[in-house]
C-alpha cells in the first residue's frame, strides 16, 4: 500500500496574526493537511472563512439548517458567522480525513463575488490533487520561520482561492458535474502517464473527441486549457519529489514528471510557483 506523505509529524498549524497581517487583503489563520476531523458544533458560526475538503471517508454536515453529505471529491466552503456543525459519518469503515484552510482579509468579499462563490455550502471538486498540493504548501509556509511569513501566507491564500475558482463548482451545477465525469478518462490518463510525452491528440482520444472539440469542452469544464492542467499536475508531482527525495538533482526530477528540457521545467516551475525548484526546496 502506498504510504501517505505528510509535510511533517504535526499536520496542522495556526498563525499568530499580527496587526500588519490584518491589513493585508488576505491572511492565513490556520491549515491542516490530512487531518482526522473530530465533531464540531458552531451554532453562531466561526469568525473566519473555512475550506474543508474531504480526503478520505465522508462527513455529515448541517449548514444554516440544511443537511449535507461531504464525501469523495467534495468540500465545504463556510462563510463567517454561518451556523454549522459537522462530524464523521457514523459507522464509517475509515475515519473522515480532511484538508482544512481558514483565512480572512478585507478583500475577500469582493474576490469571492468575482469568483461567483456567494454562500456557505458543499461544493464539487474537479481536481482535488492540485488543491492537495496548495494546502500542503500553505501548511509548510505557515510553519516556516521567515520574516516574510505573513506576506508568503497571504500569497498562499490567493493561490488556494484561484485553484478553487478553477476546479470547484456547486453540487447543483449538474451540467459541469456531467462534463467532469465525461472527462474522467483524461484525468486518469494524466495521473497514470504524466511522466510520459502526452499530446492533445492523446488526451482527446481517451474521450473520442476531435482535438478542437476536446479543448473546448475541457476549457469550459475546468476553466483552464488541457496543457495548462497537465503542467499544473506535473509541477505538483515535482514538488512532491523535491520534498521527499532531496537526494535527486533538479535534472533528475524534471524527466520524472515529463520534462526532458530541464531549463524549460525550471522556467515553468518559477512561472507557476513564483520560485525556482531549488528555491522551493531550500525554503521548506
Amino acid at each position: 500500500m502506498k504510504q501517505e506523505k505528510k509535510p511533517s509529524e504535526l499536520n496542522y498549524a495556526f498563525s499568530l496574526i499580527s496587526e500588519f497581517e490584518k491589513q493585508l487583503p488576505y491572511y492565513l489563520v490556520g491549515t491542516g493537511y490530512r487531518y482526522e476531523q473530530e465533531a464540531v458544533e458552531r451554532p453562531f458560526g466561526y469568525p473566519y472563512y473555512q475550506w474543508i475538503q474531504t480526503v478520505e471517508g465522508s462527513g455529515r454536515a448541517i449548514i444554516n439548517g440544511k443537511k449535507e453529505t461531504v464525501g469523495h471529491n467534495q468540500a465545504m466552503f463556510l462563510f463567517p458567522g454561518d451556523a454549522h456543525e459537522y462530524r464523521s459519518m457514523p459507522d464509517s469503515a475509515v475515519p473522515w480525513r480532511v484538508h482544512w484552510f481558514t483565512f480572512g482579509g478585507y478583500h475577500l468579499e469582493q474576490l469571492l463575488h468575482t469568483l461567483k462563490i456567494h454562500r456557505s455550502g458543499v461544493y464539487y471538486i474537479s481536481n482535488g490533487e492540485i488543491l492537495d498540493s496548495r494546502v500542503e504548501q500553505a501548511l509548510l509556509t505557515l510553519k516556516a520561520h521567515r520574516s516574510s511569513k505573513g506576506l508568503d501566507c497571504s500569497v498562499q491564500v490567493y493561490a488556494v482561492l484561484m485553484e478553487i475558482y478553477r476546479h470547484v463548482h456547486s453540487i447543483a451545477d449538474q451540467s459541469i458535474h456531467h462534463q467532469h465525469e465525461r472527462l474522467q478518462p483524461v484525468f486518469d490518463l494524466i495521473a497514470e502517464s504524466y511522466h510520459k510525452a502526452l499530446s492533445i491528440d492523446d488526451l482527446a482520444d481517451t474521450v473520442d473527441l476531435t482535438p478542437q472539440h476536446f479543448c473546448s469542452v475541457f476549457k469550459r469544464t475546468m476553466n483552464c486549457r488541457p496543457i495548462e492542467y497537465l503542467n499544473l499536475f506535473r509541477i505538483s508531482k515535482s514538488k512532491e519529489l523535491l520534498l521527499t527525495h532531496r537526494e535527486l538533482k533538479i535534472s533528475e526530477i524534471a524527466p520524472k514528471v515529463g520534462y526532458v528540457n530541464v531549463p524549460y521545467f525550471t522556467t515553468l516551475f518559477r512561472k507557476l510557483e513564483g520560485v525556482t525548484p531549488s528555491e522551493f526546496r531550500r525554503g521548506v
